[in-house]
């Protein structure tokens, strides 16, 4: 592999080559031939999943039955709370990022 201080030929060939390359128009006419933007019922769809999915999980997890988070025993060889905790962090960060998704502006 180069180094960054040679630079590769080929790379030395692209970059002296900048010229504006005319398109009679291409660029517009791909441009106006693509689909509009999507509406905004999927965005409200997958939010509504998202939150009833929130909702079915709290309300089916062991909250009762979750040892206390003690710091000092989660990453111990047999720990019983990082094991119990983890399905909980892993259901949060899947809601989260759907809700991400959901939220996300596309332009």
């Amino acid at each position: 592999m180069n180094s960054p201080e040679t630079p590769d030929r080929i790379d030395k060939l692209l970059r002296e080559q900048e010229a504006h390359v005319p398109d009679n128009g291409f660029t517009q006419r791909v441009i106006s031939a693509l689909p509009r933007r999507r509406a905004m019922f999927p965005r409200v769809i997958l939010l509504a999943v998202a939150i009833s999915g929130a909702v079915i999980a709290a309300y089916w997890m062991p909250w009762r039955s979750l040892p206390p988070i003690d710091y000092t025993q989660s990453f111990a060889q047999n720990s019983k709370v990082l094991s119990a905790w983890l399905p909980f962090v892993a259901v949060g960060g899947v809601l989260i990022a759907t809700l991400l998704a959901a939220l996300r502006r596309r332009e």
